[in-house]
């Protein structure tokens, strides 16, 4: 009955540890599904649009869903940070430009070409001084790659996904990370009257315009950036409730497609839950004078568009992720692609966060597990896209092994490192860093609040885990000294890629007694062979476990982590010295040597030697760095006894 009972317990752990690495890759592949028919349209050189601030955009759109063609104008009050005689904006060449105007009055004297819309002023716009450009366009769901038109139930639904350089292929604007809209943006979106056209900020009116249409106007004063402008219509019905964050209430408002509605609602109902959670830990929502919401669409995955994301379903780790984003990619928004993981890295933990939080300790671990795993299923790869290329490679800026995973996971070593008090405090002060609040940051931004509530420098560690690539590999071997009866255990640390020298790291081993006693220690490693003493471990120890609770992102080789003390008594009629060793190795014993052999790691054998000796030594000078353990056959006993080469 026991062992039944037994299989039940790993079996639930196992069936738990399946459901998050699916339910974890399926997030993943989400969104990662949502840029594929995007990145072949990216590639290209970016347009420079210095020379000016966007204060606002207002646009004005006309969008049926049941056709593929739309028409607007965009309204861009700008003021200059120079004195300029032209104005750069991002306009895919898929958009038609019907029009230009510079202050209410026509302007002729403008090109069109490469995704670029540059429009020659009449005269100087000088310092400081603020303008209006208007801009009339016109597209096609079939050409664009951000606006698309996709069916649920065989009803149309229009969507856009403009991260990360699409905004541009479906409404006018400056298409980047240098600028967002201080004042907020006003959008317009005339529409046919069965349906509904969720946008963000606060929905302000819906007025007949007759012939069957209607025009909707959503306004935010929020800051923003163009890739989280939204707009989704089709035959929503609306499903809100609402949450109160210290004395603000703030509706959520969601629009959800009929035919699913009360398939959804529960997972809905728990959004207040998640926002509250947020909110403690990194501050009040940070649109509370507007509201929170999801529109649901096509494009598979979710999107943070700012107050009101875009989402296929309402999972709790897929709703969770976009809500996380309002804080960390919307607030706080990545100063360039190559520090993506600041938005992605940052709403995968506090996914994995409110798995610790609701679901427990075993689910978190759980996803641990999975995530290092996966981190370290391959040898390359930093958090940080050091490449200038990889920055405008969608396939590399969404990579879920590196932008999601380790660069959440490199957020939770932090946390280890630090301790839950400190990191909390830290990550605090970055989400609420007044000069840094809905502006844009970059890694090194992220890196001083950290470095300022620990007390001393992080540079090694982000350029170990963010900037670096690949993740440590640990030979790890216990011993006991027969001269003092001293007991110590010996970390070696190679790496999985030649960018980092040393990944310096706390790290955990988990000692098991004899009669299942339990003692967790934590180790600082900080050089290679470091030793440490463990005879302050109260109990007789039979085996031990290295990283057991996936804290940390790093391979352990199997083959030396588990030794009893059966076998370290034996070792004491053994001596094999020195370990770590360099060129020659000698073993001693107290009865003759009649053959060693040794073996790598793998378990393949690399060296014979025939003896008849109490004494022998060997030349290991030509064996690579590494953990091997020698088998020793005496007049007696046969005992094998691990080592490092250096």
């Amino acid at each position: 009955m026991k062992k039944f009972i037994f299989f039940l317990v790993l079996q639930s752990f196992s069936v738990a540890f399946s459901q998050i690495g699916s339910e974890q890759e399926a997030l993943i592949k989400a969104e990662q599904s949502r840029f594929r028919s995007q990145v072949s349209t990216l590639k290209t050189t970016l347009p420079d649009t210095s020379g000016f601030d966007v204060l606002h955009y207002t646009l004005d759109m006309n969008v049926n869903p049941n056709v593929a063609d739309f028409s607007g104008f965009t309204i861009i009050k700008l003021k200059a940070l120079q004195s300029i005689t032209s104005i750069t904006l991002n306009a895919k060449n898929t958009l038609a430009i019907s029009s230009v105007e510079y202050n209410n009055v026509a302007v002729t004297s403008y090109t069109h070409s490469s995704n670029v819309l540059q429009i020659t002023l009449p005269s100087a716009l000088a310092t400081n001084n603020i303008a209006y450009v208007k801009v009339y366009y016109n597209g096609s769901t079939n050409t664009s790659s951000g606006l698309t038109r996709n069916y649920h139930a065989g009803v149309p639904v229009v969507a856009n996904l403009s991260e990360s350089f699409h905004a541009s292929s479906w409404w006018i604007c400056k298409d980047n990370l240098s600028d967002k809209a201080d004042e907020g943006v006003d959008v317009y979106v005339t529409h046919p009257s069965t349906d509904k056209c969720g946008s963000n900020g606060l929905l302000q009116s819906v007025t007949d315009v007759g012939s069957g249409n209607v025009k909707t106007y959503w306004k935010s004063t929020y800051p923003i950036v163009p890739y989280l402008v939204s707009i989704a219509l089709t035959n929503y019905v609306e499903y809100s409730n609402s949450v109160t964050i210290n004395g603000t209430t703030i509706p959520i408002v969601n629009y959800v497609y009929p035919e699913e509605l009360s398939s959804h609602q529960s997972n809905l109902n728990n959004v207040p839950t998640y926002m509250n959670f947020f909110s403690t830990k990194f501050g009040d929502y940070p649109f509370k004078n507007e509201k929170y919401g999801h529109c649901q669409w096509e494009w598979g995955g979710g999107m943070e568009h700012q107050t009101m994301s875009s989402m296929v379903d309402f999972s709790q780790n897929l709703t969770a992720h976009e809500l996380a984003h309002q804080w960390f990619g919307d607030k706080i928004t990545c100063g360039t692609w190559k520090d993506i993981w600041l938005n992605e890295g940052f709403a995968s933990y506090l996914t994995a966060l409110v798995m610790q939080n609701i679901q427990g300790e075993i689910v978190f671990y759980n996803w641990r597990e999975y995530v290092v795993n996966y981190i370290t299923s391959q040898n390359n790869g930093s958090v940080y896209i050091n490449n200038d290329a990889d920055a405008l490679d969608e396939g590399r800026i969404f990579n879920g092994r590196l932008t999601y995973d380790k660069g959440a996971m490199v957020l939770h070593m932090l946390r280890f490192k630090m301790g839950d008090t400190a990191f909390f405090q830290a990550m605090h002060n970055y989400a609420n860093d007044s000069s840094l609040a809905y502006t844009f940051a970059i890694t090194t931004d992220f890196r001083t609040h950290v470095e300022a509530v620990y007390g001393s420098s992080l540079v090694e560690f982000f350029a170990d885990w963010v900037f670096g690539e690949g993740h440590p590999i640990f030979d790890v071997a216990l011993y006991e000294n027969s001269g003092n009866n001293n007991k110590y255990i010996i970390f070696n640390q190679s790496q999985s890629h030649s960018s980092v020298g040393f990944f310096e790291t706390p790290i955990d081993i988990k000692f098991v007694g004899s009669n299942g006693e339990t003692l967790m220690k934590t180790f600082s490693i900080t050089q290679n062979n470091q030793q440490f003493d463990f005879s302050d471990v109260p109990f007789q120890v039979a085996s031990y476990t290295v990283n057991p609770n996936y804290n940390i992102v790093c391979k352990v080789n199997s083959a030396i982590t588990l030794l009893s003390i059966d076998e370290l008594s034996a070792q004491a009629k053994v001596q094999l010295y020195p370990n770590p060793v360099s060129d020659a190795l000698s073993i001693n014993s107290i009865q003759k040597i009649n053959s060693i052999e040794l073996y790598a790691s793998t378990g393949q054998l690399v060296k014979t030697i025939s003896a008849s000796d109490y004494t022998v030594t060997i030349d290991v000078s030509t064996l690579i760095s590494g953990s091997y353990y020698a088998v020793i056959q005496t007049t007696k006993s046969a005992q094998k006894i691990p080592f490092l080469k250096k």
